[in-house]
């Protein structure tokens, strides 16, 4: 299975009510700083007028990064696009870090007004051609995630809801 087209989004656990639009600078100097390695961070996209849509999106060569707010659920969303190596454990490495790092660079520049549950999590693939969601890809991609979830997070279980629903893309909610 290719796990190289993978999306990770971090749930928020604090301030889902906080304006997005107070954000956008925030993401503009994540791009004036250069502060997530590993990506050419490119521009800043502002789609706060959606309801439960992208919110703002960072855009970058490799990755799309964004504070996101689909199915009504605030979190950093790291979708990879092209990863620096074609090979599972890199790209779940590279989104879970990217994650991580943009995460925190937004809880930081907020004073903690946001933050979030890296203990919670959406992880999706972001090719309905390749993985479309059914039971068998579900199965396959859980088999895949397993092993390479128990060496980034040593000693954590998680519970495994699937999404069900077969117009969406094949991924789980872990926490």
């Amino acid at each position: 299975m290719d796990l190289t087209k993978l999306g990770v989004k971090i749930l928020a656990s604090k301030g889902q009510a906080l304006p997005l639009r107070d954000l956008i600078p925030h993401f503009h100097k994540i791009i004036q700083d250069q502060l997530l390695p590993g990506l050419l961070l490119i521009d800043v996209a502002e789609y706060t007028h959606m309801h439960q849509g992208p919110g703002i999106l960072l855009i970058a060569h490799e990755a799309n990064v964004s504070l996101d707010e689909e199915g009504g659920r605030r979190g950093l969303l790291v979708t990879l696009k092209r990863p620096p190596q074609p090979d599972a454990a890199a790209a779940l490495e590279f989104a879970f870090g990217t994650a991580q790092q943009a995460a925190a660079l937004l809880e930081k520049a907020t004073a903690g007004k946001l933050q979030f549950d890296l203990g919670h999590f959406e992880i999706f693939l972001n090719d309905r051609l390749a993985a479309p969601n059914d039971e068998a890809h579900r199965g396959e991609f859980r088999k895949a995630l397993e092993p390479l979830l128990a060496v980034k997070v040593p000693g954590k279980s998680y519970a495994w809801n699937p999404e069900m629903d077969p117009c969406r893309r094949c991924g789980f909610t872990l926490g």
